[in-house]
């Protein structure tokens, strides 16, 4: 298990160094470093404690490639990306922020702006900027890298398409641009509908976020619109019951009220609770967020005493489940109140 025997794996390399086997040692550091950043994507651990563990494991992963192989081997440099990565993983943007800035600076002058870990360090600072609010910068970051991606790899390649909808959903939530998130989802579904197909997991993903983005831009009956054909192909492609078919149909709901169908609304989100109850059960933490949805649809379909009601019980079942303090919990609470 590349968590588990991390620190086994740690003593050979330093043992293999003392021994003269540098090469060895690279080897195995290098690949500790490449099962890290493996684990920060796809196969993120759901563990309690794991990130915190992530940024000790790199920490030590820097120390050790810096040793051996000095500050500016790009192994090193990687190992610094890495790290930076698990630290804005476990919370700490603004501490992620000063490490690639820094890093930066060091790949630059190294291995060139256009290297690939250069390139994907920039985009990572864009992502980190953007958490701590600083989203003007984190978009130009983001355009300067579509722009040369565009340039080095073509504008149909996966890391630009990728970049691309990052920097759409950085837009997104920039106050006063989700024009300029709308035109970037609607180039993109187009790009990916070309190059994937309208039925690819990723196509579908965007033309989700393409939605959103219209209702964010006040467009509701065209976020209506899209969000209908997106549920007509999700229960096509992947069942009614599928998790991503029901969050497009409580989107959907949303997008019903905002365009004044509050029947059409009330009843959408009604059938996703009843199908998260029956299929994840009354007290799962998604059931109880489209449960917080209902009480909010009852009100503004002016079914108050509905509302209470739902809001009530619900407010009891997240405070038995989540918590006093938990954000759901205190949100209900708040609706309880406005009731």
């Amino acid at each position: 298990d590349a968590v588990d025997d991390f620190g086994p794996r740690i003593a050979l390399a330093r043992s293999l160094r003392e021994a003269g086997r540098s090469q060895e040692a690279a080897e195995l550091l290098e690949a500790l470093v490449t099962e890290q950043d493996r684990l920060l994507g796809e196969d993120y651990p759901d563990t309690p404690g794991w990130d915190l563990e992530a940024v000790e494991r790199c920490e030590t992963l820097v120390v050790e490639q810096t040793r051996l192989l000095g500050a500016d081997h790009p192994a090193t440099l990687r190992a610094r990306l890495v790290l930076s990565g698990c630290v804005g993983v476990a919370g700490h943007f603004q501490a992620a922020v000063r490490l690639l800035e820094a890093l930066l600076i060091d790949q630059n002058r190294v291995l060139g702006v256009d290297h690939p870990d250069t390139v994907k360090a920039r985009g990572d600072l864009a992502n980190w900027l953007a958490g701590v609010g600083r989203t003007d910068e984190a978009v130009e970051h983001l355009q300067a890298v579509v722009a040369d991606q565009t340039r080095l790899l073509g504008a149909d390649h996966p890391d630009t398409l990728c970049s691309r909808d990052i920097l759409a959903d950085t837009l997104l939530g920039s106050e006063g641009r989700e024009e300029e998130a709308v035109e970037q989802y609607q180039a993109l579904v187009a790009d990916q509908t070309r190059l994937l197909g309208a039925d690819h997991p990723d196509t579908l993903y965007s033309r989700a976020s393409l939605a959103r983005a219209l209702g964010e831009a006040g467009r509701e009956e065209e976020a209506v619109e899209q969000c209908e054909a997106l549920v007509a192909d999700q229960t096509r492609l992947l069942g009614a019951d599928h998790p991503d078919t029901l969050s497009s149909r409580g989107d959907l709901a949303l997008h019903l009220s905002n365009a004044g169908w509050e029947e059409e609304a009330l009843e959408q989100c009604q059938a996703v609770v009843a199908d998260q109850t029956r299929l994840l059960g009354a007290d799962h933490p998604d059931t109880l967020q489209s449960r917080y949805f209902l009480v909010l649809h009852l009100g503004w379909a002016g079914q108050e005493h509905e509302a209470g009601e739902a809001c009530r019980t619900l407010l009891a079942d997240c405070q038995r489940v989540l918590g006093d303090d938990d954000d759901l919990t205190s949100s209900v609470r708040d609706a309880l109140d406005d009731l």
